[in-house]
C-alpha cells in the first residue's frame, strides 16, 4: 500500500516571508521547490500544505532552517544597507544573490562579535573618528598613519594583486573584517559595510578587479571612520548638494587621496614631462596606473581635484571608458586548495578569530562548520594552513 506523503504543518506567513526576504518571484520559487505556482501560492495563503520533502526542498531553496518556517514571526534581519554601483546601474530591488550574501556577511560579522573576546585586542577607537566636513586630503593622511602605510611609490608590488592584499592584510589587522562576495554581479554591487565595532566588515566584489577593488576597500573604511554607510558612485558628479552624496562624495576623495597622495603623484615622470598642461590622453593615464596599481578612473579623479586636468577632459575621457564593455578580471586563486579559497574570501582575520575560539575549545566542530560556512573536511588542511 503506498503511503501517503507527509503534509508539513508549517506557518503560512514564514513561507511567504523566506521567499519575498530573498527576492524571489513566486514562479522561480516553485520551480527551484518543484511545484506549481498556483500550489505555492495557495500553500503561502494557508489554503494548502507542502508535504515535508517539498519543505525540505523550500529550506534550500529560501536557505533557511526548517525549523524558520514553524516560527510565529519571522526573526530581526538585517537592514540593507547601501551599496557602490556603477553609475549605470538601475535602482531595482537585491537580486537573491546579494540579499544571501548581505545575510550570511551578517551573520559572520554578529558571530565575531560574539567571538571577540577569544582574539586578540584591538582598538577600535577610529569607528567614527572623522567627520564629514574633515578636510579630504588630512584625512587620507590619517587614515595611512592608521593603517601604517608608507606613500604607495614607494612600495614594490608585483601586480595589483599583491597592491590590494597588502592594503586588505593592513585593514584587517586594526580589526576590520575584509570579505570577498561571489556571485553576485558587478553591475548590482561593487562594496558595502557594517560600521559597528566590534567587529567593523566589509564585503567586496570578488569580481572587481584588484586595481578597482582596493579603491573599494579604501572607500568603505573611509566609511566605517564616518560610521556610516551610504550609496556610493564613482563617477558621481561633484556638484551635487544632497547629504548621502555628499558623503560618498567625500569617501571618494579621501580614498583617492590614500592611494594617490599628492605629493607622490605631483613629482611622477608623466605628470612632470606633461608640464602645464591639463589635457591627458588614455594611454598617458594607463602609465601613471602601473605606478600606484589603482584604477585610471582613480588617477584621471586625483588630476582633476588637484587642478591637473580640466573638467571637460574628465568627462570625455570617462565618456569614453564607460562606452567599453565590462571585462572579466584574470582568473583568480588559480590552482588553490579549499583551505585558501576559504582564506582568501573571508579574509584572515575572521578565520583567526574563529579557529582561535575553536583552539580554546569554546565552539565545537559544528559551530565551526558553520561559522566558516566550510565542510569539515576542510578543517584539517586549514589548520594547516594557518601559522
Amino acid at each position: 500500500m503506498k503511503q501517503e506523503p507527509i503534509e508539513a504543518y508549517i506557518n503560512p506567513k514564514m513561507l511567504k516571508w523566506a521567499r519575498v526576504s530573498l527576492g524571489l518571484p513566486l514562479d522561480d520559487a516553485a520551480r527551484k521547490i518543484g511545484i506549481k505556482p498556483r500550489k505555492l501560492n495557495q500553500c503561502e495563503k494557508g489554503e494548502a500544505r507542502l508535504t515535508f520533502n517539498q519543505l525540505v526542498e523550500a529550506s534550500r531553496a529560501y536557505k533557511r532552517p526548517v525549523a524558520v518556517f514553524y516560527l510565529q514571526e519571522p526573526p530581526e534581519e538585517v537592514q540593507m544597507p547601501d551599496f557602490r554601483r556603477l553609475p549605470e546601474s538601475p535602482e531595482q530591488s537585491f537580486s537573491p544573490e546579494l540579499r544571501l550574501a548581505i545575510r550570511r556577511i551578517y551573520y559572520q560579522k554578529q558571530a565575531a562579535e560574539q567571538l571577540a573576546s577569544y582574539g586578540k585586542i584591538k582598538d577600535w577607537d577610529f569607528v567614527g573618528s572623522i567627520k564629514l566636513d574633515s578636510d579630504p586630503e588630512k584625512t587620507a593622511d590619517i587614515i595611512r598613519e592608521i593603517l601604517n602605510f608608507a606613500i604607495p611609490m614607494k612600495q614594490k608590488w608585483k601586480d595589483n594583486y599583491q597592491a590590494f592584499n597588502t592594503w586588505r592584510q593592513a585593514i584587517e589587522d586594526k580589526g576590520v573584517l575584509v570579505f570577498l562576495v561571489q556571485k553576485v554581479e558587478i553591475r548590482e554591487m561593487r562594496g558595502f559595510s557594517f560600521t559597528k565595532a566590534p567587529y567593523p566588515a566589509i564585503a567586496l566584489n570578488r569580481s572587481e578587479y584588484p586595481a578597482s577593488r582596493v579603491f573599494s576597500l579604501i572607500h568603505e573604511f573611509c566609511h566605517i571612520l564616518l560610521d556610516e554607510s551610504g550609496l556610493c558612485d564613482p563617477y558621481l558628479e561633484f556638484e551635487s548638494k544632497t547629504q548621502n552624496r555628499q558623503v560618498e562624495i567625500f569617501c571618494n576623495h579621501v580614498a583617492g587621496a590614500v592611494l594617490v597622495p599628492s605629493s607622490a603623484l605631483r613629482v611622477h615622470k608623466s605628470v612632470i614631462a606633461h608640464n602645464s598642461s591639463l589635457t591627458w590622453e588614455d594611454e598617458e593615464i594607463n602609465q601613471i596606473t602601473k605606478s600606484f596599481h589603482v584604477s585610471k578612473e582613480v588617477i584621471l579623479r586625483r588630476l582633476l581635484i588637484l587642478n591637473l586636468a580640466t573638467s571637460d577632459n574628465y568627462r570625455k575621457l570617462l565618456g569614453i571608458w564607460k562606452s567599453r564593455p565590462l571585462s572579466t578580471p584574470e582568473r583568480e586563486g588559480f590552482g588553490e586548495t579549499g583551505s585558501q579559497k576559504l582564506l582568501r574570501l573571508q579574509g584572515k582575520a575572521y578565520v583567526d578569530l574563529v579557529m582561535e575560539a575553536y583552539r580554546q575549545e569554546k565552539i565545537t566542530d559544528r559551530d565551526i562548520s558553520d561559522y566558516l560556512n566550510m565542510k569539515l573536511k576542510h578543517l584539517a588542511p586549514l589548520q594547516e594552513t594557518l601559522p
